[in-house]
């Protein structure tokens, strides 16, 4: 995993876990249509699986305003498609 997310660099399994997990989780969550969530499986005392569970936004309202965020990090100078649909 570590080498997808280009992030080696990291040894120990809680800086990993601080500086890419935790940041791409919340990122994830606030700019896409999903929630993704994950826990840490443990073999004693070595941090052996991660867990993920990634579920669609089933709220219509949370989704329009998600796009709504994409869109202005996508454009930031541009008038939004969705202006005025976030109150469905």
């Amino acid at each position: 995993m570590k080498i997808r997310l280009s992030a080696e660099n990291y040894f120990r399994f809680p800086d990993f876990k601080r500086k890419v997990l935790d940041i791409s989780m919340r990122e994830i969550n606030e700019v896409s249509d999903i929630n993704v969530t994950y826990i840490v499986i443990k073999t004693g005392r070595r941090f052996a699986k991660i867990e993920f569970s990634i579920k669609l936004k089933k709220d219509l309202n949370e989704r329009l305003l998600t796009w709504k965020k994409i869109e202005e990090v996508i454009n930031p100078n541009q008038v939004s498609f969705f202006d005025g649909e976030d109150k469905l």
